[in-house]
C-alpha cells in the first residue's frame, strides 16, 4: 500500500500513478486501484499525493495526485530541536495548519496542529528552544490573534499564552528567543491597536508561569511600524530590534543591570530609513549586528556594535549585489563565515553576502544550484549534521525548499515532494 500512496507525490508522479493504475486495470479491477489508494491516504500527517475513491480515471487521479501536496502559505522558519533533530517549520495553505518537516531519509512530516488540537495560524511560525531545554513553535491564531505555543511530547501540547497571562492581542508575527544568561524563555510581539512591543517571558524554574510586560510602556519608546526581533549581542546585553512608526528608524531596546533602556540607532548612525522588519544577531567575528533594507533604494543596510559605538554600512553597494525584495535575515555558517540572505528584486532569487577574511563577497544561490524563484522571507540555520542550510517558498508551486551547503557546494532540495 505504502509503494501506491506514497509514491505518487515525487518528481516522476506521473510514471508512478500511471504504473499503478496499469496494473490495476490489467487485473480487471478499475474502482478496486481507487479504493485501495484512498483507503491508504493519511494526509492529516503527511504531504503527500493523495488520490480518493471518486476518482474516475488515471487523469483525475494523477491530477488529484498532484493537488493534494501540502503546500506552503507563509515563510517558514527552521531550526535545530532541543533533541538534536533538524527541522522545519511553516503554515500550510487552505487550513492554516503549523506543519513540521524533521530531518530523515527521506524528510517527514508532520501536522502539529491536528496532533495538538490547536487553532489555526494567522501567522507563520517561529521555532526556538526554550530556557529549560523544551522545543516550542509559537505563532498569533486566527480568530483571535492569540499567541499561542506547541511545545513538543507525546504528543505536541497547545498552550494559549495570551490567556495564559491577559495579554493583549497580537499583529504581525511573534518573535522567540532566550535572553542572556540563558534563565528566561521570551516570546516578543508587536500588540494590536497600539503598537506596543510586548514580552512574555517564561523562568526555567520548575513550577514558573509566563508573565507580561510592555516594553514600549517601561522604555518611553516610540510605536512600532514593523514586528520585533530579540538577540543576546556580543556584550551579553539582551535586545529588541524593530522600525518605529512615523520616521522608521531602527530601534533597540537593551536590557542591562538598571533595567530596560532605549536607543535609536538610526540617529545614533546616521543610517537611512529603513522598510519591513530588521533582523539580529552576532557575527562569526563576534561583532553585534543588525541588518535591514533601506526605504526608497532598497539596499541591504548593516549596523554593527564596535569599541567606538553604533556604525552604518551599506552592504549592496559594498558587493554591487541587486537591490532586495525581501527582508535580509542573517546567520553564522559552518563554517564560521558570517551571511546575509535575502530574496533579491526583479527575478526573486536567493542571495547571499558572506563576509570573509577578505570582506564581503556576494552569491547567487539560485543560480548556482538551479533552484526555482523564491517568494517571501528566506530562512537560515545550521543543521545538527553541521550543514548550513537556507529555506525559502518557492513562488511558482509554493513548495518549501532547502539549500544545503556542503563540501561539494551548494545543493538544491524540494522538501514538499522529498518527505513522507
Amino acid at each position: 500500500m505504502k509503494s501506491m500512496v506514497l509514491d505518487v507525490k515525487a518528481d516522476d508522479t506521473t510514471a508512478r500513478v500511471r504504473e499503478s493504475a496499469g496494473r490495476m486495470r490489467s487485473a480487471g479491477s478499475a474502482s478496486l486501484w481507487r479504493s485501495l489508494l484512498a483507503a491508504g491516504c493519511a494526509c492529516s500527517m503527511m504531504p503527500v499525493a493523495c488520490i480518493s475513491a471518486d476518482a474516475t480515471d488515471e487523469e483525475e487521479a494523477l491530477g488529484q495526485a498532484r493537488e493534494m501536496l501540502v503546500l506552503a502559505a507563509g515563510d517558514p522558519d527552521a531550526l535545530v530541536r532541543g533533541d538534536g533533530v533538524s527541522a522545519v517549520v511553516y503554515r500550510s495553505s487552505g487550513d492554516g495548519h503549523i506543519r513540521e518537516l524533521t530531518i530523515g531519509s527521506p524528510w517527514q512530516a508532520w501536522d502539529l496542529t491536528a496532533a495538538s488540537g490547536a487553532p489555526a495560524a494567522a501567522s507563520d511560525p517561529v521555532g526556538y528552544v526554550r530556557a529549560d531545554q523544551v522545543s516550542a513553535v509559537v505563532y498569533r491564531s486566527s480568530g483571535d490573534n492569540h499567541i499561542r505555543e506547541l511545545t513538543i511530547g507525546s504528543p505536541w501540547q497547545a498552550g494559549d499564552l495570551s490567556a495564559a497571562t491577559g495579554a493583549p492581542a497580537a499583529a504581525g508575527e511573534p518573535f522567540a528567543y532566550v535572553r542572556g544568561g540563558g534563565d528566561h524563555s521570551v516570546v516578543l510581539y508587536r500588540s494590536s491597536g497600539d503598537n506596543h512591543i510586548r514580552e512574555l517571558t517564561l523562568h526555567k524554574s520548575a513550577g514558573s508561569s509566563w508573565q507580561k510586560w510592555d516594553l514600549t510602556a517601561t522604555t518611553g519608546a516610540p510605536a512600532a511600524a514593523s514586528d520585533p526581533v530579540g538577540y543576546v549581542r556580543g556584550d551579553g546585553l539582551s535586545a529588541v530590534v524593530y522600525r518605529s512608526s512615523g520616521d522608521n528608524h531602527i530601534r533597540e531596546l537593551a536590557l542591562g543591570s538598571s533595567g530596560w533602556t532605549k536607543w535609536d540607532l538610526s540617529a545614533a548612525t546616521g543610517a537611512p530609513a529603513a522598510a519591513g522588519k530588521p533582523f539580529a544577531y552576532v557575527r562569526g567575528d563576534g561583532v553585534s549586528a543588525v541588518v535591514y533594507r533601506s526605504s526608497g533604494d532598497n539596499h541591504i543596510r548593516e549596523l554593527t556594535l564596535g569599541s567606538s559605538g553604533w556604525q552604518a554600512w551599506d552592504l549592496t553597494a559594498t558587493t554591487g549585489a541587486p537591490a532586495a525584495a525581501s527582508d535580509p535575515i542573517a546567520y553564522v555558517r559552518h563554517d564560521g563565515l558570517s551571511a546575509v540572505v535575502y530574496r533579491s528584486s526583479g527575478d526573486n532569487h536567493i542571495r547571499e553576502l558572506a563576509l570573509g577574511s577578505s570582506g564581503w563577497t556576494k552569491w547567487d544561490l539560485t543560480a548556482a544550484t538551479g533552484a526555482p524563484a523564491a517568494t517571501g522571507t528566506p530562512s537560515a540555520y545550521v543543521r545538527a549534521d553541521g550543514v548550513s542550510a537556507v529555506v525559502f517558498r518557492s513562488s511558482a508551486d509554493r513548495h518549501v525548499r532547502e539549500l544545503t551547503l556542503d563540501g561539494s557546494g551548494w545543493q538544491d532540495w524540494d522538501l514538499t515532494v522529498n518527505s513522507d
